[in-house]
């Protein structure tokens, strides 16, 4: 028979093994207003603001690093918590395929390709996922220079 120590080193790697791992995409619905932007953050305007019931397929997840109503979809809101959606250039904008979002592939990230950032909070009432949970982290999100006249 094995001794015990042997056998006890072996269950950290059944515990492991049985844990949920992240999906690799999960299909969301979006909110009525559900604005897609080029960075984790509210300062520029959206790449392209979806309708109600659209359904976009997100990768990863991170935290704005705007860390004030900036980082936030709404004022009155508490989550910083932004997805990153694979778009593949197809919405039709005129404009769209000129604006992709910003990833993060060269910081060593997750987020690349055409795609642009969703707050959680644009993702349609009654979901319960965790996003956190479900999804893989992307990365430290994007950053850039926001940059006001002095008078």
């Amino acid at each position: 028979m094995a001794p015990l120590t042997n056998l006890l080193s072996f269950l950290p790697l059944l515990s492991r093994s049985s844990q949920a791992k992240p999906s690799p995409y999960l299909t969301v619905t979006t909110e009525q207003q559900a604005p897609c932007r080029t960075y984790a953050d509210g300062m520029h305007a959206p790449v392209h603001s979806f309708g109600s019931g659209v359904k976009l397929n997100v990768s990863c997840w991170t935290i704005s690093t705007m860390q004030d109503s900036k980082g936030k979809l709404n004022d009155d809101g508490d989550s910083f918590l932004w997805l990153w959606v694979q778009l593949n250039g197809t919405w039709g904008e005129p404009g769209f395929q000129a604006r992709p979002g910003v990833g993060n592939l060269d910081q060593g990230g997750k987020a690349g390709g055409d795609g642009c950032w969703l707050h959680e909070d644009s993702v349609q009432e009654g979901t319960s996922t965790d996003f956190e949970e479900a999804l893989q982290y992307c990365g430290k999100a994007p950053h850039h220079q926001v940059i006001a006249p002095h008078q």
